[in-house]
Protein backbone atom coordinates (compact mmCIF):
# COMPACT_ATOMS: atom_id res chain seq x y z
CA UNK A 1 0.00 0.00 0.00
CA UNK A 2 1.44 3.36 -1.00
CA UNK A 3 1.57 6.37 1.20
CA UNK A 4 -1.14 8.08 -0.87
CA UNK A 5 -3.45 5.06 -0.73
CA UNK A 6 -3.06 4.75 2.99
CA UNK A 7 -3.67 8.49 3.38
CA UNK A 8 -6.97 8.19 1.51
CA UNK A 9 -8.11 5.34 3.75
CA UNK A 10 -7.06 7.32 6.80
CA UNK A 11 -9.07 10.36 5.62
CA UNK A 12 -12.17 8.18 5.23
CA UNK A 13 -11.68 6.84 8.75
CA UNK A 14 -11.35 10.38 10.07
CA UNK A 15 -14.60 11.36 8.35
CA UNK A 16 -16.40 8.40 9.93
CA UNK A 17 -15.13 9.37 13.38
CA UNK A 18 -16.02 13.04 12.87
CA UNK A 19 -19.52 12.09 11.70
CA UNK A 20 -20.06 9.93 14.78
CA UNK A 21 -18.88 12.76 17.03
CA UNK A 22 -21.15 15.24 15.25
CA UNK A 23 -24.12 12.91 15.73
CA UNK A 24 -23.07 12.28 19.34
CA UNK A 25 -22.95 8.51 18.90
CA UNK A 26 -20.45 5.67 18.92
CA UNK A 27 -19.22 4.07 15.73
CA UNK A 28 -21.37 1.32 14.28
CA UNK A 29 -19.91 -2.18 14.20
CA UNK A 30 -19.02 -1.86 10.50
CA UNK A 31 -17.43 1.56 11.01
CA UNK A 32 -15.55 0.30 14.05
CA UNK A 33 -14.17 -2.72 12.17
CA UNK A 34 -12.96 -0.43 9.37
CA UNK A 35 -11.19 1.97 11.77
CA UNK A 36 -9.76 -0.85 13.84
CA UNK A 37 -8.32 -2.65 10.80
CA UNK A 38 -6.83 0.62 9.62
CA UNK A 39 -5.25 1.24 13.02
CA UNK A 40 -3.63 -2.18 13.01
CA UNK A 41 -2.35 -1.63 9.46
CA UNK A 42 -0.98 1.74 10.47
CA UNK A 43 0.93 0.32 13.42
CA UNK A 44 2.51 -2.45 11.34
CA UNK A 45 3.19 -0.28 8.27
CA UNK A 46 6.82 0.61 7.73
CA UNK A 47 7.32 4.31 7.05
CA UNK A 48 10.34 6.21 5.78
CA UNK A 49 11.87 9.44 7.13
CA UNK A 50 10.71 11.39 4.07
CA UNK A 51 7.19 9.99 4.34
CA UNK A 52 6.25 10.13 8.00
CA UNK A 53 2.83 8.79 8.92
CA UNK A 54 1.50 11.07 11.61
CA UNK A 55 -1.94 11.26 13.16
CA UNK A 56 -3.32 8.24 11.29
CA UNK A 57 -5.08 7.33 14.50
CA UNK A 58 -7.47 10.19 13.85
CA UNK A 59 -8.60 12.97 16.21
CA UNK A 60 -8.59 12.36 19.95
CA UNK A 61 -11.55 13.19 22.14
CA UNK A 62 -10.90 11.10 25.23
CA UNK A 63 -10.66 13.47 28.18
CA UNK A 64 -11.63 11.82 31.48
CA UNK A 65 -13.28 13.89 34.15
CA UNK A 66 -10.92 13.96 37.14
CA UNK A 67 -13.33 14.71 39.96
CA UNK A 68 -11.03 13.56 42.78
CA UNK A 69 -7.29 13.81 43.10
CA UNK A 70 -5.61 10.40 42.58
CA UNK A 71 -4.29 8.88 45.78
CA UNK A 72 -1.41 6.86 44.38
CA UNK A 73 0.01 9.00 41.57
CA UNK A 74 2.17 12.09 41.84
CA UNK A 75 -0.06 14.20 39.58
CA UNK A 76 -3.44 14.06 37.90
CA UNK A 77 -1.66 13.99 34.55
CA UNK A 78 0.14 10.78 35.55
CA UNK A 79 -3.13 9.16 36.61
CA UNK A 80 -4.74 10.32 33.35
CA UNK A 81 -1.97 8.76 31.25
CA UNK A 82 -2.11 5.46 33.16
CA UNK A 83 -5.90 5.37 32.82
CA UNK A 84 -5.74 5.91 29.06
CA UNK A 85 -3.16 3.15 28.72
CA UNK A 86 -5.39 0.73 30.67
CA UNK A 87 -8.42 1.67 28.55
CA UNK A 88 -6.44 1.01 25.37
CA UNK A 89 -5.26 -2.39 26.63
CA UNK A 90 -8.79 -3.39 27.68
CA UNK A 91 -10.18 -2.29 24.32
CA UNK A 92 -7.68 -4.47 22.48
CA UNK A 93 -9.07 -7.69 23.94
CA UNK A 94 -12.81 -6.97 23.86
CA UNK A 95 -15.34 -7.54 21.09
CA UNK A 96 -15.54 -4.92 18.32
CA UNK A 97 -18.83 -3.58 19.66
CA UNK A 98 -17.21 -2.79 22.99
CA UNK A 99 -13.98 -1.20 21.80
CA UNK A 100 -15.06 2.32 20.81
CA UNK A 101 -13.65 3.62 24.08
CA UNK A 102 -10.52 1.50 23.71
CA UNK A 103 -9.82 2.86 20.23
CA UNK A 104 -10.23 6.44 21.36
CA UNK A 105 -7.87 5.73 24.28
CA UNK A 106 -5.39 4.11 21.88
CA UNK A 107 -5.41 7.24 19.73
CA UNK A 108 -4.80 9.35 22.84
CA UNK A 109 -1.85 7.14 23.81
CA UNK A 110 -0.41 7.35 20.31
CA UNK A 111 -0.76 11.13 20.21
CA UNK A 112 0.89 11.46 23.62
CA UNK A 113 3.80 9.10 23.11
CA UNK A 114 2.64 6.09 25.15
CA UNK A 115 3.75 2.88 23.45
CA UNK A 116 1.11 0.18 22.96
CA UNK A 117 3.23 -2.82 22.06
CA UNK A 118 0.52 -5.41 22.60
CA UNK A 119 -2.09 -3.21 20.90
CA UNK A 120 -0.03 -3.36 17.71
CA UNK A 121 -0.46 -7.12 17.66
CA UNK A 122 -4.16 -6.87 18.40
CA UNK A 123 -4.03 -9.01 21.54
CA UNK A 124 -3.18 -8.26 25.14
CA UNK A 125 -2.66 -11.81 26.36
CA UNK A 126 0.23 -12.88 24.15
CA UNK A 127 2.84 -11.45 26.49
CA UNK A 128 3.61 -8.84 29.12
CA UNK A 129 2.40 -5.45 28.03
CA UNK A 130 4.75 -2.52 28.23
CA UNK A 131 3.53 -0.56 31.26
CA UNK A 132 3.83 3.22 31.14
CA UNK A 133 6.57 4.47 33.48
CA UNK A 134 4.05 6.47 35.54
CA UNK A 135 2.08 3.29 36.38
CA UNK A 136 5.14 1.13 37.03
CA UNK A 137 6.70 3.84 39.19
CA UNK A 138 3.45 4.27 41.11
CA UNK A 139 3.25 0.56 41.92
CA UNK A 140 6.92 0.39 42.94
CA UNK A 141 6.55 3.56 45.03
CA UNK A 142 3.56 2.12 46.83
CA UNK A 143 5.33 -1.20 47.43
CA UNK A 144 7.99 0.81 49.26
CA UNK A 145 5.30 2.69 51.16
CA UNK A 146 3.25 -0.36 52.18
CA UNK A 147 6.14 -2.77 52.78
CA UNK A 148 8.92 -2.56 55.35
CA UNK A 149 11.51 -4.74 53.59
CA UNK A 150 12.14 -2.33 50.67
CA UNK A 151 12.47 0.53 53.16
CA UNK A 152 15.20 -1.03 55.29
CA UNK A 153 16.95 -3.69 53.15
CA UNK A 154 19.81 -3.03 50.74
CA UNK A 155 18.27 -2.96 47.26
CA UNK A 156 20.24 -4.40 44.34
CA UNK A 157 19.21 -3.89 40.71
CA UNK A 158 19.61 -7.19 38.89
CA UNK A 159 20.55 -7.01 35.19
CA UNK A 160 20.31 -10.79 34.82
CA UNK A 161 18.42 -13.63 36.49
CA UNK A 162 21.30 -14.25 38.92
CA UNK A 163 23.52 -11.85 40.80
CA UNK A 164 26.51 -12.75 43.01
CA UNK A 165 27.44 -10.09 45.57
CA UNK A 166 30.89 -10.28 47.20
CA UNK A 167 30.74 -10.40 50.99
CA UNK A 168 33.67 -9.55 53.24
CA UNK A 169 33.90 -12.37 55.78
CA UNK A 170 37.17 -11.48 57.54
CA UNK A 171 39.80 -8.78 57.23
CA UNK A 172 43.43 -8.06 57.84
CA UNK A 173 44.77 -8.92 61.30
CA UNK A 174 47.56 -6.91 62.99
CA UNK A 175 50.29 -8.91 64.73
CA UNK A 176 52.99 -7.80 67.11
CA UNK A 177 56.37 -7.92 65.37
CA UNK A 178 59.47 -8.55 67.44
CA UNK A 179 62.87 -7.08 66.71
CA UNK A 180 64.52 -8.66 63.66
CA UNK A 181 61.42 -10.87 63.19
CA UNK A 182 59.29 -11.29 60.08
CA UNK A 183 55.72 -9.91 60.06
CA UNK A 184 52.88 -12.43 60.02
CA UNK A 185 50.88 -12.27 56.79
CA UNK A 186 47.09 -11.98 56.79
CA UNK A 187 44.59 -11.73 53.95
CA UNK A 188 41.07 -10.52 53.46
CA UNK A 189 38.58 -13.36 53.07
CA UNK A 190 35.51 -13.14 50.86
CA UNK A 191 32.35 -15.12 50.35
CA UNK A 192 29.39 -14.28 48.12
CA UNK A 193 25.65 -13.73 48.44
CA UNK A 194 23.62 -15.11 45.52
CA UNK A 195 20.33 -13.60 44.35
CA UNK A 196 18.14 -15.49 41.86
CA UNK A 197 15.11 -13.57 40.61
CA UNK A 198 11.71 -15.28 40.91
CA UNK A 199 8.51 -14.18 39.26
CA UNK A 200 5.72 -12.97 41.55
CA UNK A 201 2.23 -12.17 40.28
CA UNK A 202 -1.03 -10.69 41.52
CA UNK A 203 -4.34 -11.27 39.75
CA UNK A 204 -7.35 -8.99 40.03
CA UNK A 205 -10.43 -8.20 37.97
CA UNK A 206 -12.22 -5.13 36.63
CA UNK A 207 -15.53 -4.56 34.86
CA UNK A 208 -15.45 -5.04 31.09
CA UNK A 209 -17.62 -1.93 30.76
CA UNK A 210 -14.99 0.45 32.09
CA UNK A 211 -15.35 3.94 30.57
CA UNK A 212 -13.21 7.05 30.31
CA UNK A 213 -14.38 8.65 33.53
CA UNK A 214 -13.93 5.45 35.56
CA UNK A 215 -10.48 4.67 34.17
CA UNK A 216 -8.69 7.01 36.55
CA UNK A 217 -10.18 5.52 39.72
CA UNK A 218 -9.72 1.98 38.37
CA UNK A 219 -6.03 2.43 37.63
CA UNK A 220 -5.59 4.24 40.95
CA UNK A 221 -7.08 1.24 42.76
CA UNK A 222 -4.96 -1.11 40.63
CA UNK A 223 -1.79 0.72 41.68
CA UNK A 224 -2.82 0.40 45.33
CA UNK A 225 -4.03 -3.21 45.24
CA UNK A 226 -1.07 -4.57 43.26
CA UNK A 227 1.44 -2.70 45.41
CA UNK A 228 -0.20 -3.82 48.67
CA UNK A 229 -0.22 -7.46 47.53
CA UNK A 230 3.43 -7.37 46.40
CA UNK A 231 4.49 -5.60 49.62
CA UNK A 232 2.64 -8.08 51.84
CA UNK A 233 4.22 -11.09 50.14
CA UNK A 234 7.66 -9.46 50.17
CA UNK A 235 7.48 -8.76 53.91
CA UNK A 236 6.10 -12.23 54.60
CA UNK A 237 8.96 -13.93 52.73
CA UNK A 238 11.54 -11.58 54.26
CA UNK A 239 10.47 -12.37 57.82
CA UNK A 240 8.68 -15.74 57.78
CA UNK A 241 9.89 -17.57 54.68
CA UNK A 242 10.74 -21.20 55.40
CA UNK A 243 12.75 -21.82 52.24
CA UNK A 244 9.81 -23.57 50.55
CA UNK A 245 8.34 -22.97 47.10
CA UNK A 246 5.53 -20.74 48.40
CA UNK A 247 8.20 -18.27 49.50
CA UNK A 248 10.41 -18.65 46.44
CA UNK A 249 13.12 -20.32 48.49
CA UNK A 250 13.51 -17.33 50.81
CA UNK A 251 14.47 -18.05 54.42
CA UNK A 252 13.00 -15.34 56.65
CA UNK A 253 14.67 -13.59 59.57
CA UNK A 254 12.07 -14.67 62.14
CA UNK A 255 12.03 -18.24 60.83
CA UNK A 256 15.84 -18.48 61.00
CA UNK A 257 15.89 -17.08 64.53
CA UNK A 258 13.23 -19.56 65.67
CA UNK A 259 15.13 -22.44 64.10
CA UNK A 260 18.42 -21.46 65.78
CA UNK A 261 17.28 -19.69 68.97
CA UNK A 262 18.97 -22.21 71.23
CA UNK A 263 22.45 -21.62 69.78
CA UNK A 264 22.77 -18.28 67.98
CA UNK A 265 24.44 -15.41 69.82
CA UNK A 266 21.96 -12.94 68.36
CA UNK A 267 19.03 -14.61 70.13
CA UNK A 268 19.44 -13.77 73.84
CA UNK A 269 16.75 -14.95 76.27
CA UNK A 270 14.38 -12.42 77.78
CA UNK A 271 13.69 -12.47 81.50
CA UNK A 272 12.17 -15.54 83.09
CA UNK A 273 8.41 -15.58 82.70
CA UNK A 274 8.50 -13.04 79.87
CA UNK A 275 6.88 -14.85 76.94
CA UNK A 276 4.07 -12.34 76.30
CA UNK A 277 4.38 -8.86 74.83
CA UNK A 278 2.60 -7.52 77.90
CA UNK A 279 5.41 -8.97 80.08
CA UNK A 280 8.37 -7.47 78.21
CA UNK A 281 10.06 -4.75 80.29
CA UNK A 282 12.86 -2.21 79.95
CA UNK A 283 15.47 -4.76 81.07
CA UNK A 284 14.46 -7.05 78.21
CA UNK A 285 14.92 -4.17 75.76
CA UNK A 286 18.39 -3.64 77.18
CA UNK A 287 19.20 -7.32 76.65
CA UNK A 288 18.20 -7.07 72.97
CA UNK A 289 20.09 -3.83 72.30
CA UNK A 290 23.19 -5.07 74.11
CA UNK A 291 23.32 -8.15 71.84
CA UNK A 292 23.79 -6.05 68.69
CA UNK A 293 27.47 -5.74 67.67
CA UNK A 294 29.05 -2.30 67.91
CA UNK A 295 29.87 -2.34 64.18
CA UNK A 296 26.14 -2.03 63.43
CA UNK A 297 25.70 1.11 65.53
CA UNK A 298 28.51 2.91 63.68
CA UNK A 299 26.52 3.34 60.44
CA UNK A 300 23.50 4.91 62.18
CA UNK A 301 21.05 2.73 60.21
CA UNK A 302 19.80 0.74 63.19
CA UNK A 303 16.03 0.39 63.57
CA UNK A 304 13.28 -1.69 65.13
CA UNK A 305 10.99 -3.92 63.04
CA UNK A 306 7.96 -4.96 65.02
CA UNK A 307 4.28 -5.77 64.64
CA UNK A 308 1.53 -3.52 65.95
CA UNK A 309 1.60 -5.61 69.14
CA UNK A 310 5.33 -5.04 69.41
CA UNK A 311 4.95 -1.29 68.90
CA UNK A 312 2.32 -1.11 71.65
CA UNK A 313 4.88 -2.77 73.93
CA UNK A 314 7.52 -0.15 73.07
CA UNK A 315 4.95 2.63 73.50
CA UNK A 316 3.92 1.24 76.88
CA UNK A 317 7.52 1.32 78.06
CA UNK A 318 8.02 4.85 76.72
CA UNK A 319 4.90 6.12 78.51
CA UNK A 320 5.98 4.41 81.73
CA UNK A 321 9.27 6.31 81.62
CA UNK A 322 7.35 9.58 82.01
CA UNK A 323 7.88 13.00 80.44
CA UNK A 324 5.10 12.65 77.89
CA UNK A 325 3.60 16.01 76.96
CA UNK A 326 -0.03 16.87 76.29
CA UNK A 327 0.83 17.48 72.64
CA UNK A 328 2.29 13.99 72.31
CA UNK A 329 -0.80 12.49 73.93
CA UNK A 330 -3.07 14.37 71.48
CA UNK A 331 -1.05 14.11 68.28
CA UNK A 332 0.86 10.91 68.97
CA UNK A 333 4.50 10.12 69.55
CA UNK A 334 7.13 9.60 66.82
CA UNK A 335 7.64 6.03 65.62
CA UNK A 336 10.92 5.64 67.49
CA UNK A 337 12.28 4.04 70.65
CA UNK A 338 15.60 4.73 72.39
CA UNK A 339 16.34 7.11 69.52
CA UNK A 340 16.03 4.47 66.80
CA UNK A 341 13.18 4.48 64.24
CA UNK A 342 10.41 1.89 64.48
CA UNK A 343 8.95 0.16 61.39
CA UNK A 344 5.66 -1.69 61.79
CA UNK A 345 5.03 -4.81 59.72
CA UNK A 346 1.98 -7.04 60.00
CA UNK A 347 4.27 -10.00 59.28
CA UNK A 348 6.46 -9.49 62.35
CA UNK A 349 5.72 -11.60 65.48
CA UNK A 350 2.36 -10.48 66.84
CA UNK A 351 -0.60 -11.48 68.97
CA UNK A 352 -1.42 -12.00 72.62
CA UNK A 353 -0.27 -15.62 72.80
CA UNK A 354 2.92 -17.08 74.19
CA UNK A 355 6.29 -16.54 72.47
CA UNK A 356 8.10 -19.15 74.51
CA UNK A 357 11.37 -20.00 72.72
CA UNK A 358 10.37 -17.72 69.81
CA UNK A 359 11.57 -14.39 68.41
CA UNK A 360 9.77 -11.25 69.57
CA UNK A 361 11.14 -7.79 68.67
CA UNK A 362 13.67 -7.38 65.82
CA UNK A 363 16.48 -4.83 66.15
CA UNK A 364 19.52 -4.03 64.03
CA UNK A 365 20.94 -2.78 60.74
CA UNK A 366 18.68 -4.50 58.24
CA UNK A 367 20.53 -3.05 55.24
CA UNK A 368 23.61 -4.93 56.44
CA UNK A 369 21.67 -8.17 56.96
CA UNK A 370 19.32 -8.33 53.94
CA UNK A 371 19.84 -8.11 50.19
CA UNK A 372 16.73 -7.39 48.08
CA UNK A 373 17.32 -8.02 44.38
CA UNK A 374 14.94 -6.47 41.82
CA UNK A 375 15.16 -8.00 38.35
CA UNK A 376 12.69 -5.78 36.51
CA UNK A 377 9.77 -3.49 37.00
CA UNK A 378 6.07 -4.33 36.63
CA UNK A 379 4.35 -5.81 33.57
CA UNK A 380 0.60 -6.15 33.14
CA UNK A 381 -1.54 -8.53 31.08
CA UNK A 382 -5.24 -8.18 30.28
CA UNK A 383 -7.22 -11.44 30.00
CA UNK A 384 -10.82 -11.31 28.70
CA UNK A 385 -11.59 -14.99 29.30
CA UNK A 386 -10.61 -15.64 32.93
CA UNK A 387 -13.79 -14.08 34.36
CA UNK A 388 -15.97 -14.28 31.26
CA UNK A 389 -19.03 -15.50 33.18
CA UNK A 390 -18.90 -12.37 35.34
CA UNK A 391 -18.45 -10.01 32.37
CA UNK A 392 -15.13 -8.94 33.85
CA UNK A 393 -11.53 -8.67 32.64
CA UNK A 394 -8.62 -10.29 34.45
CA UNK A 395 -5.63 -8.05 35.18
CA UNK A 396 -2.34 -9.87 35.89
CA UNK A 397 0.57 -7.82 37.25
CA UNK A 398 3.99 -9.46 37.56
CA UNK A 399 7.42 -8.53 38.86
CA UNK A 400 10.61 -10.43 39.73
CA UNK A 401 12.68 -10.24 42.90
CA UNK A 402 14.61 -12.27 45.46
CA UNK A 403 15.62 -11.80 49.11
CA UNK A 404 18.61 -13.23 50.97
CA UNK A 405 19.11 -12.72 54.73
CA UNK A 406 22.81 -13.37 55.08
CA UNK A 407 24.19 -11.61 58.18
CA UNK A 408 22.30 -12.93 61.19
CA UNK A 409 25.30 -14.31 63.06
CA UNK A 410 26.08 -17.77 64.39
CA UNK A 411 26.81 -19.55 67.66
CA UNK A 412 29.89 -17.44 68.39
CA UNK A 413 28.85 -13.94 67.36
CA UNK A 414 25.69 -11.96 66.70
CA UNK A 415 24.88 -10.65 63.26
CA UNK A 416 23.50 -7.35 62.00
CA UNK A 417 20.02 -8.11 63.36
CA UNK A 418 19.15 -9.52 66.79
CA UNK A 419 16.00 -10.45 68.70
CA UNK A 420 14.86 -11.44 72.18
CA UNK A 421 13.60 -14.96 72.77
CA UNK A 422 10.54 -15.29 75.00
CA UNK A 423 10.84 -17.35 78.18
CA UNK A 424 7.84 -18.98 79.87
Amino acid sequence: MTHQEFGALRDRADRLIQLAEKENRDLTNDELEYVRDLNMAGVKRQTTPDQPMKNYWGPTRVEPVLTNAPRHFNTRADAHAAGMWLLAQCGAVQSPAATNTGLRAARWCKDNGLELRAQAEGIGTAGGNLVPPVLSESIIKNVEQFGVCPQVARIRTMTSDHLDIPKHSSGLVPYLVGENAAATESDKAWTSVGLTAKKWAVLTRISSEINEDAAISVVDDLAEDAAAAFAEKMDDAWLNGDGGSSYGGVQGIVWLFNQNQASWAGCPDLGSGHDLFSEINASDIGVIMNALPERCYQKSRVSWVVSRSGYITLRRLALAAGGVTLGEMVHGMPLAYEGWPVYISSKAPSGSGSFDDQATLLFGDFAMATELGLRREVTIKVDPSRYLEYDQLGILATTRWDIVNHDLGDSSSAGAVVTGIGQA
